[in-house]
C-alpha cells in the first residue's frame, strides 16, 4: 500500500503544472454519467474521467478552450495512461473525442503534441 501511496504521490509531483488548472467536463456529474476534469496547458496536459456506473460508459468531449481549455493549433495524441492501455488517438483542435470508460473506474488520459510523442518513441 505505501509503495502504491508513494507513486501516485511522485505521479502528482511531476505533473503538478497540469493539476493547478482545471476545466469541469460535464455539466453534472450523476447516476449512470461520466464525471471529470481537464488539466490542460495550451496544447498538452491530462484528462480525467470517471466512471461510477456499473455499466461501461462513453465520455465526450472537445478540443475546445470552453470544452477542456485546449487552445492547441496543430494535430495531438490522446494517449491512456491510467489504467494502462495502448488506446490512443490522434484529434484535430476543436474535434470531439469520445473514450469508453469501464465501470467504477476512473481512466486518465495524456494529451501531447504528436510530434512529442514521436520523439520520445524514437529515443
Amino acid at each position: 500500500d505505501q509503495e502504491e501511496i508513494r507513486k501516485w504521490l511522485d505521479w502528482g509531483r511531476e505533473n503538478i503544472e497540469y493539476l493547478h488548472v482545471r476545466h469541469d467536463l460535464f455539466d453534472w456529474p450523476g447516476k449512470g454519467k461520466v464525471d471529470g476534469s481537464a488539466h490542460l496547458l495550451g496544447d498538452c496536459g491530462l484528462i480525467f474521467l470517471f466512471n461510477s456506473s456499473d455499466q461501461e460508459q462513453v465520455a465526450e468531449f472537445a478540443l475546445t478552450p470552453e470544452s477542456t481549455g485546449f487552445t492547441g493549433t496543430a494535430p495531438v495524441e490522446i494517449r491512456q495512461d491510467y489504467p494502462a492501455s495502448e488506446r490512443q488517438e490522434i484529434c484535430q483542435p476543436g474535434a470531439v473525442v469520445r473514450w469508453t470508460v469501464p465501470p467504477e473506474t476512473a481512466v486518465v488520459l495524456r494529451v501531447q503534441p504528436v510530434n512529442e510523442y514521436d520523439a520520445k518513441d524514437r529515443s
